[in-house]
């Protein structure tokens, strides 16, 4: 393994990487304002997964092969690109989807039926019970129109696997891992592939460190948002359009040296 002074320059640059602003904390800060802190934590761990496999095909020499090769380079980068462009197209349009689907839940054929059950009743409980009875019915609609702005998101366990998906398919990661490690690796010292996962595990916790608290943060800001549907929704969307362009950003990749 690399010595304590070898390890200690690798650790600071490591942490200042991390906390530089980059695709990894765009994405988690835009799947946080969509769907909540939950989300976005799970995310921030599915990225992780996501850069331990990079982490390990760069100790097991896949990594080089994918970056030597400019076909599966191009594979890797425009099956990325495509996948957060679609994640982004979903996050826009499902509070839509959701809003058309309360709508018409709101004038469904049942509903009417509830509010002629209601008039109905008029002559036996009164007016006032049947007003109190209506104003409930005004209660279920405000229900729907919670769901129809998209309060819920995906889920913990979607967020998760899509985070890991996102990273594991972005080429720049891959790129990154072989072009920083190498340089604090000692042949002399021990293994190599033994030293490149070491390396590559203590970058990878720094990274969720700093996505974790960027989550909590951006769920902060998410939580301003609450009870105004409103500002949830245009956030959800301004979240999808940042993953859009994440996506865009990625198919702008270069191998090294290509």
């Amino acid at each position: 393994m690399p010595d304590l002074t070898q390890f200690a320059v690798f650790f600071a640059a490591a942490a200042l990487l991390a906390v530089t602003p980059g695709p990894g904390i765009f994405y988690v800060a835009a799947r946080t304002l969509a769907g909540g802190r939950a989300e976005g934590i799970a995310s921030s761990l599915g990225t992780a997964l996501g850069g331990l496999l990079h982490v390990l095909a760069g100790a097991l020499g896949v990594s080089a092969l994918v970056m030597a090769s400019a076909e599966w380079f191009t594979a890797l980068k425009w099956l990325g690109a495509a996948y957060l462009v679609w994640l982004g197209v979903r996050t826009i349009r499902s509070p839509r989807r959701e809003a058309d689907v309360a709508a018409r839940n709101a004038g469904s054929p049942s509903g009417a039926c509830t509010m002629q059950g209601v008039r109905g009743t008029q002559g036996v409980s009164g007016m006032q019970d049947v007003s109190g009875t209506q104003n409930v019915g005004g209660t279920q609609n405000v229900g729907g129109t919670q769901n129809g702005v998209g309060v819920h998101g995906v889920g913990v366990g979607r967020a998760f696997r899509e985070g890991m998906w996102v990273e594991a398919l972005n080429p720049k990661t891959a790129a990154f891992f072989l072009a920083f490690i190498p340089q604090f690796v000692d042949p002399a010292a021990g293994s190599v592939p033994l030293q490149f996962i070491v390396l590559g595990l203590v970058s990878v916790t720094l990274n969720t460190a700093v996505d974790i608290v960027v989550a909590c943060a951006a769920a902060r800001i998410r939580a301003g948002a609450t009870g105004h549907p409103t500002r949830i929704r245009r956030l959800r969307e301004a979240s999808g359009a940042g993953m859009m362009a994440l996506g865009v950003g990625m198919l702008f990749a270069r191998r090294s040296g290509g």
